[in-house]
C-alpha cells in the first residue's frame, strides 16, 4: 500500500452512498495488507460521558457484543491513540 493506492482509494469515496458502503470499501482495500476486520467511529464529551460511536464497522457481530458489553473502548489504545495524533501506529 503505498500514497498512489491512498489518493486511488480517497478519490473512489465519492462514489459510496453510505458510510457502510465505504467501510466495505475500506476493508476490501486493506485485507491484501492482512486486516480481517475494520471499524470506524468517533467520540466525543458530553455532560455524561464520553460517547463513542461507530460510523462503520465490519467486525464479526460477536466481537461487537463483547466489545460493547465490556466497555473495551474504555481500555483499547486505538482510538486514543487515534485521537492524539494523525500517524499510523504499526
Amino acid at each position: 500500500m503505498n500514497l498512489t493506492d491512498a489518493a486511488a482509494f480517497i478519490e473512489g469515496l465519492r462514489n459510496h452512498n453510505s458510510s457502510l458502503d465505504v467501510g466495505a470499501a475500506f476493508a476490501t482495500w486493506i485485507s491484501p495488507s492482512g486486516y480481517l476486520a475494520v471499524s470506524c467511529g468517533e467520540s466525543r464529551e458530553t455532560p455524561t460521558g464520553r460517547i463513542w460511536e461507530f460510523f462503520f464497522n465490519t467486525w464479526p457481530i460477536e466481537w461487537l457484543l463483547q466489545y460493547q458489553k465490556n466497555d473495551y473502548v474504555g481500555h483499547d489504545l486505538a482510538p486514543t491513540i487515534a485521537r492524539l495524533t494523525a500517524q499510523t501506529v504499526a
